[in-house]
């Protein structure tokens, strides 16, 4: 058996529940075609390069299976048929040992970086003797501070500022 990682965007304009059911009709036809899940994992919602079929968030959810070679041109062509995802992309993992991948994969999740390595502390400790002492942050000027602004409406403005004629 090969192992493969799936990832499926879903419309951004769907519910929460539409997309748990769609994910069940992904897990139903990755059981069809012999494939033995070993990690599911949803990425959330992003905002879309350029627009796919008038969309233009998605939602992101990914799977590592293993799974017979045969099989994936079927699960393939399946996925490409199915109303429910606005694109899919299937990868064969080589390089690295799946519980490698899924290390990887929750330590994103967690929000570390992948070029994050743990160093010896050694290295460490030489690196702080070597450090110079860094300068003292400037007091904050409270009129100076600006109100915080959510994700969700940057990318409304964003969007209307696209969507309109003025630049």
């Amino acid at each position: 058996m090969q192992k493969y990682e799936l990832c499926v965007l879903f419309a951004g304009s769907q519910t929460e529940q539409e997309i748990e059911e769609h994910a069940k009709q992904v897990d139903e036809l990755l059981k069809s075609s012999e494939s033995d899940v070993k990690f599911t994992h949803s990425l959330g919602r992003k905002k879309l390069t350029y627009a796919i079929s008038g969309q233009t968030h998605a939602n992101y959810r990914c799977w590592l299976f293993e799974a017979e070679p045969e099989s994936i041109p079927d699960l393939n062509e399946k996925l490409r048929l199915s109303q429910f995802s606005i694109r899919h992309l299937i990868n064969k993992i080589e390089s690295v040992s799946l519980e490698d991948h899924l290390k990887t994969l929750e330590d994103t999740k967690a929000g570390k970086s992948v070029s994050q390595q743990e160093e010896p502390e050694e290295e460490v400790k030489k690196e702080e003797e070597k450090a110079p002492e860094p300068a003292k942050p400037e007091p904050v000027d409270p009129k100076k501070e600006e109100k915080k602004v959510s994700l969700d409406q940057l990318d409304e403005k964003l969007d209307e500022l696209l969507e309109s004629d003025k630049l």
